[in-house]
């Protein structure tokens, strides 16, 4: 029996059941999120978060309207970070939605 080391046997798995756009589409979500976290001032951090990746459209949950305002000059600058970080998964588009139950 050969000894393989948990970094192939993890890789080969994850190939294998096809999970491989979700994990992806997780660590650009968590990128967005500290973007957010990053732009966002420390009183309104909580405001906006990313939710999902889906055919190129980021979801992001924001509080208010007042806080969509204020990401839209940033888009931009979002979408050029998860280029630079992950080249093989495309944000072409974000999509806001104003969901106040799921920040309180």
């Amino acid at each position: 029996m050969a000894i393989h080391s948990l970094h192939d046997l993890l890789r080969r798995s994850v190939k294998r059941n096809g999970m491989g756009p979700e994990i992806t589409a997780s660590q650009i979500i968590r990128c967005a999120n500290d973007f957010l976290s990053d732009i966002l001032p420390v009183q309104r951090r909580s405001d906006a978060r990313a939710v999902s990746l889906r055919s190129g459209t980021l979801k992001l949950y924001t509080k208010s309207s007042s806080v969509n305002q204020y990401l839209r000059p940033f888009e931009e600058e979002l979408k050029d970070r998860i280029a630079e970080k992950f080249r093989e998964q495309k944000v072409s588009k974000i999509f806001y939605q104003i969901n106040r139950d799921s920040f309180q």
